[in-house]
């Protein structure tokens, strides 16, 4: 929304929306959801990464599987230069901080 002529129309016709089925299907194997993920990081510039309220072993193992799959393109400036936006369901209010806290030492670790 915005005011007559102020670009919105020209923004609109340079946003591409990724929508892939959810990571961990049976109708795909490990390689093709590290393949789409790595794809997705790389040329977006928002990953939107929803999860449920745990970061649980799987998680885990996908942003470790992801990272080894970033180390395939590492070298090249132009890819993997999007923001990572992580929305997690069903926290209850008195635990957001807690779901933050977890959420950024897990990462950390497999960042790191």
């Amino acid at each position: 929304m915005g005011k007559q002529s102020t670009g919105k129309s020209y923004f609109l016709n340079h946003l591409a929306v990724l929508d892939f089925e959810g990571l961990g299907s049976f109708e795909r194997s490990e390689q093709e959801d590290i393949f789409l993920s790595v794809l997705n990081a790389s040329v977006s510039l928002f990953t939107v990464f929803r999860m449920g309220s745990r970061f649980d072993k799987d998680i885990d193992g996908l942003f470790s599987r992801f990272q080894k799959g970033v180390q395939l393109i590492k070298n090249d400036p132009r890819l993997c230069r999007g923001l990572l936006f992580m929305s997690v369901k069903d926290v209850n209010m008195n635990d957001q901080q807690g779901v933050v806290d977890e959420l950024a030492t897990k990462l950390n670790a497999i960042l790191s």
